[in-house]
C-alpha cells in the first residue's frame, strides 16, 4: 500500500513539474496538482529520501529519442554543467560560487548547487536539431578545509577534488550512456560528445568508453599573420598585413566558426630607437569559409 501511495506521489509530481507555470518549487507543485489545502508533509518527506532512479526516469526518453535517429546515425550529446540558484546554505551542496550570467569584468557570487547536464540531439525540421535532457546529475564540490586543517585532512579534501571534479563526473556520465546504449542493442552506434574547454583535460578524454568520441571546444586558437611595410621616412613605415585563424577550416567544415582570413594596411611608428610602435588594421577587411553552410564570404 505504502509502495503503491509513493507511486502515485510521484506520478503527480512529475505531472505537475510540466505543467506548473510558476516558480517549480514544492509549493509550487502543489498548487498546480490542487492540493494546496490538504496536508503537506507526506509531499516533503518524499523528497527527504532517494526514492526514485532518475537514470530509470530518463531510460524512455533516450530509448524513444534513438528510435528516431536513422540507421548508422551516430547519437549525438552536449555535455556541460549549470547551476540552482539556492536561497541558504543548509542544502547539501550549496556553496557560494560565480554567476554564470553575470555582466562581464564584474564577478557576482551567488548560493547554488552545481548539477551536470547531458542533452541530446533530436532530429527537427529544415535540418536542425533540438537538445533534449537525457540526465541531469547533482555534482558537488567537495568542502574546504579551514587553513588550520592537518596534513591528512588536506590530503583527503585534494583526492576528493579530483574524485568529484566537473570532468570525471562528466566521463563517468557518459560512460553510464554507453553502457545504457549497449544494453538496448544500440552496441554499433557511435556516440559523440560535445563538451567545451573546461573538459579537455586528460580526466575526461582518458576515461571516454570505447565507441565514444569528445568533440571539444578549446579556448586558445593560433594565428598566423604575415606583413610587407616600406619605410617612407625614418620613423614611419606603411604596409599590408594579412593574419590567419583556425585555417583548417579552408579543408573542412569548421565548427568554432569556420577560418577566417584577415587583412589590411598596417602602420609603424619610430618613438627611439629600435622601439616601433605598430597600428594594426588588418581587420578592416575579412574572408570567413566554411561557416555553417560550407561556403565563403
Amino acid at each position: 500500500m505504502g509502495e503503491a501511495q509513493t507511486l502515485a506521489r510521484v506520478r503527480r509530481h512529475l505531472v505537475s513539474q510540466l505543467l506548473c507555470l510558476g516558480r517549480h518549487t514544492v509549493t509550487g507543485v502543489l498548487g498546480t496538482a490542487g492540493r494546496l489545502f490538504c496536508d503537506w508533509s507526506a509531499d516533503y518527506r518524499m523528497y527527504s529520501a532517494k526514492r526514485v532512479d532518475p537514470h530509470a526516469l530518463f531510460a524512455s526518453v533516450r530509448q524513444t529519442l534513438t528510435g528516431r535517429l536513422a540507421d548508422g546515425a551516430p547519437l549525438v550529446t552536449a555535455l556541460d554543467d549549470t547551476r540552482l540558484r539556492k536561497s541558504g546554505r543548509k542544502t547539501y551542496g550549496v556553496k557560494y560560487t560565480r554567476d554564470p550570467l553575470g555582466p562581464p569584468f564584474h564577478v557576482n557570487f551567488i548560493k547554488a548547487q552545481r548539477f551536470l547536464q547531458l542533452s541530446m540531439a533530436a532530429p527537427a525540421d529544415h535540418g536542425q536539431a533540438r537538445m533534449i535532457p537525457i540526465d541531469f546529475v547533482h555534482a558537488p564540490a567537495p568542502q574546504k578545509p579551514p587553513a588550520q586543517a592537518a596534513a591528512e585532512v588536506r590530503a583527503q579534501f585534494r583526492k576528493a577534488q579530483r574524485a568529484q571534479s566537473l570532468p570525471r563526473v562528466g566521463a563517468e556520465r557518459v560512460g553510464r550512456l554507453r553502457a545504457a546504449r549497449d544494453h538496448d542493442d544500440q552496441a554499433r552506434r557511435p556516440l559523440w560528445a560535445v563538451v567545451d574547454g573546461g573538459y579537455t583535460s586528460g580526466s575526461f578524454l582518458k576515461a571516454l568508453p570505447p565507441r565514444t568520441w569528445g568533440d571539444l571546444q578549446t579556448y586558445i586558437d593560433v594565428m598566423t599573420s604575415l606583413a610587407v611595410s616600406y619605410g617612407f621616412l625614418p620613423w614611419f613605415r606603411f604596409g599590408m598585413e594579412v593574419a590567419g585563424e583556425d585555417l583548417e577550416g579552408l579543408f573542412e567544415p569548421e565548427a568554432e566558426g569556420g577560418a577566417k582570413i584577415l587583412f589590411g594596411p598596417t602602420f609603424a611608428f619610430a618613438l627611439s630607437k629600435g622601439f616601433f610602435v605598430k597600428l594594426n588594421t588588418s581587420p578592416m577587411f575579412a574572408y570567413v569559409a566554411n561557416q555553417r553552410c560550407g561556403h565563403g564570404q
